[in-house]
């Protein structure tokens, strides 16, 4: 069953703030997942698998999934 991008932003919005404040966690996100489903994002810079088994893997039917990557720097007015 398919999720709204209503209900998927309101469950990254209500947790981003927390799952940011993590050491090592440097994105949060809407995207595919592995299961090629569109859920929450949540990129990490290592170690993914401790992250895996720290948040849950759904959220009131929202699929979460933690993926590596690398810290992205933003620059205003680029």
């Amino acid at each position: 069953m398919a999720v709204g991008l209503d209900k998927i932003s309101a469950v990254k919005n209500q947790y981003e703030k927390e799952w940011l404040s993590f050491h090592g966690v440097v994105g949060v996100g809407i995207g595919f997942t592995i299961s090629n489903q569109v859920g929450v994002i949540i990129t990490v810079l290592s170690d993914t698998q401790i992250f895996r088994d720290m948040f849950k893997k759904e959220i009131d039917g929202i699929q979460i999934e933690v993926q590596g990557g690398e810290e992205i720097n933003v620059l205003n007015g680029f």
